[in-house]
């Protein structure tokens, strides 16, 4: 096991569900029309958000479970909520209201979509509904819908994450580990199908991030970790097979239980991952380098790729007067290319900066409330 500031296995499971995320976009970029369309429906990789759910869990549970509970529920809950809100909100907000923008002002092609449904669904991702918005827009009580549809997992993690300190101290990890298990077979054999409400609310992977999380506070994957360090080929070879697996059930929606596998799939890389032993990464090299910029660099891929694929679309359209072309290698390349370079931007200048002084506002809050907490039990 290395000894590493971060889980570098993790952050290549980041770059690994960023990479499908953006893969499964691709038609954003490439139809209609283009030379890659006929390899677009053996793409659809939507599976790759399962494990950025089930990674989420088990870091952001880890985080909570690395100390002991604090004595009052605002001490736990505070610095855990302002962390959170500075880490997503400012970056999310931010390329939220650049798309929005774009739509009214930079939006001769259509590519951003139409502007007051995309204003719609930029009110419900701030108020953070957005998956339910969307599964009522889709189911036509809303219509029509924008496009700014990443959202809803954004959504939908902020709705787990304001009960989850409510449970973890309330309820305790003990206790919790059941009612996490009764939501994860509750939702396993449910017929959950793209955009329906059912896989908008899915929780069964985030709910095995937390499980596995507070297993391994608890010491209770040693013997998961043994094995992986005794047999890391085995484990690198496993991991493929998951990714695949994560990968080809997204593709075989008459499965009808493709949503539960995919979360179980998720849960098992998170598992091989939790022991940073270097069985997702890459040895070393330029590929190493490569997964742990994507992953490092992966919350704003997510943000950004949708906007750079349609900022590629309007100048292309623009470079042909309007005229309908097939140039994907160009457009594709514009589109990555952009990606890349808006995501390091964001990464740089809005969510280390602001992430960093979240941490330190959560920190001075715990610090007093330790202090204060202190104070009164010595009176």
């Amino acid at each position: 096991m290395r000894q590493t500031s971060k889980n570098e296995d993790i952050e290549a499971l980041r770059a690994i569900a960023v990479a499908l995320v953006v893969l499964c976009h691709a038609g954003e970029l490439f139809r209609p029309p283009g030379a890659f369309n006929a390899l677009l429906n053996y793409v659809d990789f939507w599976g790759g958000v399962d494990i950025f759910f089930c990674v989420s869990g088990f870091v952001i549970a880890g985080s909570l479970l690395r100390k002991d509970i604090p004595g009052s529920f605002k001490a736990l809950a505070v610095p855990f909520y302002i962390r959170r809100i500075f880490r997503i909100w400012p970056a999310a907000f931010l390329w939220l209201a650049i798309a929005v923008a774009a739509a009214k002002v930079e939006n001769t092609s259509g590519a951003f979509g139409p502007f007051r449904a995309d204003f719609r669904e930029a009110i419900a991702a701030v108020l953070q509904v957005h998956n339910i918005y969307l599964g009522l827009c889709h189911a036509g009580t809303l219509a029509p819908c924008g496009k700014e549809t990443i959202y809803w997992s954004l959504s939908l993690e902020e709705q787990f994450y304001v009960l989850f300190p409510l449970l973890l101290y309330f309820v305790g990890p003990a206790r919790l580990r059941w009612i996490l298990a009764a939501a994860i077979v509750v939702q396993f054999p449910l017929h959950r199908e793209a955009p329906q409400m059912l896989w908008l609310t899915r929780t069964d992977s985030i709910c095995y991030g937390v499980l596995i999380a507070i297993a391994a506070s608890r010491g209770g994957l040693q013997t998961v970790q043994g094995a992986v360090d005794r047999h890391p080929v085995g484990a690198r070879l496993l991991g493929v097979l998951l990714v695949a697996g994560v990968a080809g059930l997204s593709l075989v929606p008459q499965l009808r239980i493709e949503v539960g596998l995919i979360a179980l799939a998720s849960a098992g890389l998170v598992l091989l991952a939790s022991g940073d032993s270097g069985v997702i990464v890459p040895r070393s090299g330029w590929l190493k380098t490569a997964f742990l910029w994507t992953g490092s660099r992966s919350f704003g891929i997510y943000l950004v790729h949708h906007i750079c694929f349609w900022a590629s679309r309007e100048i292309f359209y623009r470079l042909a007067h309007g005229a309908h072309f097939d140039n994907s290698v160009q457009l594709g390349l514009t589109g990555l290319g952009l990606t890349v370079l808006a995501a390091e931007l964001s990464y740089r200048l809005v969510e280390t900066p602001i992430r960093e002084y979240g941490h330190r506002l959560a920190s001075a809050y715990a610090e007093k409330s330790a202090t204060e907490l202190m104070a009164s039990t010595a009176l």
